[in-house]
């Protein structure tokens, strides 16, 4: 995504992870993937970091998407490489909730928005 804020130009992209979570682990996996969890608390160690976005299908329950929000993908690479070890003991912790999890890639806005003084921004 693209935002404008006044002159200043934000590029943001958005790693999108699904997961199949075990019904009686849903509340467990709310409490580290939500936008307060425990993920995002580790996250907001970075100042690249912006939001993490927990969403549930309305037909298969057992069914989420996570949405996580960063400046950009190097950002978030070096961020993983600094934190190699609070990050790999929390991921393994999170395999308990969960029956599957994928990554489904790294995505970027194709759109372009208008900044707050309505200037159309590439």
């Amino acid at each position: 995504m693209v935002c404008g804020f006044g002159g200043l130009i934000l590029v943001v992209i958005y790693i999108i992870w699904e997961f199949r979570v075990k019904k009686n682990k849903r509340k467990q996996f709310g409490s580290y993937y939500s936008s307060s969890g425990k993920w995002a608390l580790l996250f907001q160690k970075s100042s690249a970091y912006q939001e993490t976005i927990l969403v549930q299908d309305t037909e298969h329950a057992d069914r989420y998407f996570v949405i996580d929000l960063w400046k950009d993908i190097d950002s978030f690479r070096s961020f993983k490489r600094e934190y190699t070890e609070e990050y790999e003991a929390m991921d393994k912790k999170c395999e308990e909730f969960t029956e599957e999890e994928r990554c489904l890639g790294f995505f970027a806005s194709t759109e372009t928005r208008k900044s707050q003084n309505n200037k159309r921004i590439p």
